[in-house]
């Protein structure tokens, strides 16, 4: 890792987890440890060891692999793709809280979710030079587009990024509609899709990667109803809707008009906050009055605390309920409900007592 800050902070999220999935128990779970070593020397890259900071290091050929589009100068040396970091792949990701080490949605390419590693590297490698060029400048191009993909990776960006898997949510957010609301909050989701066999399960689909990104560093193990919530990059570039009835598990949102941040530059770019048991209310209609309000939000909890913070023509207000959940399905039930002739704006706020 970089540092040992992000060294644990990796250990921290990581140990335990499951390879394959954002559960934890069962097989296949990661046991970190930090190391005694302070530094690892890596003197060639092949299946055992990989410098993702050093593109002039020789790679080792594996003459195991059979020939294809990579083809060597000689027909038995050929480059081991499964040595190339796979595009997506975020070692940043630990030191941000997700839940595996990878940007997960892109590990494949666009034009196939289940195409082997070399095809889906294909469009990352540049040309390899024909018969005629030594072996050496094809080792030194594929360590270059190597290296090219792993700085890409460290970045932690991914333009395709924008599907995010919800796991271990509770039944009371269990609809596409409620999922919409309340992971709006941090994006314009465009599509939803609740998993048929798994119904704490689902797939998210954004409108960009910054905001998905929001969506799990924002959600990531928030607990509502004792279930931790897990959330986390997906493994899929777009989320494919059923074309039959699924029973409502799945909705297209992309032409929907309660999406949040349509207009560039606004201010709720700048007002996203973790979800919290304070509420900010906005559009509120002159005629609304505090009494009229806590009626409102009182179906879905104890109301705790209230302030107006009006700016000249603009009502706005902050509302405390007793708990989280309570915030929560109010924030799901009451956005965008009409109260006075003005649509309500609901919003997780910087959290406030009144005392």
């Amino acid at each position: 890792m970089k540092d040992e800050k992000q060294a644990k902070q990796a250990l921290a999220n990581l140990n335990g987890r499951n390879m394959y999935n954002t559960h934890t128990g069962g097989c296949n779970n990661l046991n970190l440890q930090i190391s005694r070593n302070k530094t690892i020397e890596v003197k060639v890259n092949n299946s055992k060891s990989w410098d993702y900071t050093n593109p002039l290091l020789p790679i080792q050929m594996d003459s195991r692999v059979p020939a294809g589009p990579f083809e060597m100068h000689q027909n038995k040396n050929h480059i081991d793709h499964s040595l190339l970091p796979m595009h997506g792949m975020n070692m940043a990701a630990a030191t941000s809280g997700h839940p595996n080490g990878f940007n997960n949605n892109s590990h494949y390419a666009p034009q196939s979710q289940h195409a082997p590693q070399h095809q889906r590297l294909h469009h990352l490698i540049p040309s390899i030079p024909g018969p005629n060029q030594s072996s050496y400048n094809q080792a030194a191009a594929a360590a270059a587009a190597a290296a090219a993909v792993a700085a890409q990776s460290v970045s932690g960006f991914s333009p395709a990024s924008t599907v995010v898997q919800i796991s271990n949510f509770p039944d009371q957010i269990a609809n596409p509609d409620a999922i919409f609301t309340l992971f709006g909050v941090y994006g314009d989701i465009l599509k939803v899709k609740i998993m048929y066999n798994r119904r704490d399960n689902a797939l998210m689909q954004f409108k960009t990667y910054e905001q998905a990104l929001n969506s799990v560093t924002k959600m990531d193990k928030v607990k509502l109803f004792d279930k931790v919530i897990s959330v986390a990059f997906s493994k899929f570039p777009e989320i494919q809707l059923p074309m039959k009835n699924d029973g409502g598990l799945a909705k297209d949102y992309s032409t929907s008009p309660l999406h949040r941040f349509k207009k560039p530059g606004s201010k709720n770019f700048f007002n996203i906050y973790p979800p919290n048991v304070t509420l900010h209310l906005s559009n509120i209609s002159q005629m609304t009055t505090q009494d009229q309000i806590n009626e409102l939000f009182s179906k879905y909890g104890k109301i705790i605390n209230f302030k107006w913070i009006s700016k000249e023509n603009n009502k706005m207000a902050l509302i405390e309920l007793g708990c989280l959940e309570e915030s929560v399905l109010a924030l799901i039930a009451l956005h965008n409900y009409q109260l006075n002739g003005s649509y309500l704006r609901v919003n997780f706020a910087k959290e406030y007592r009144n005392n």
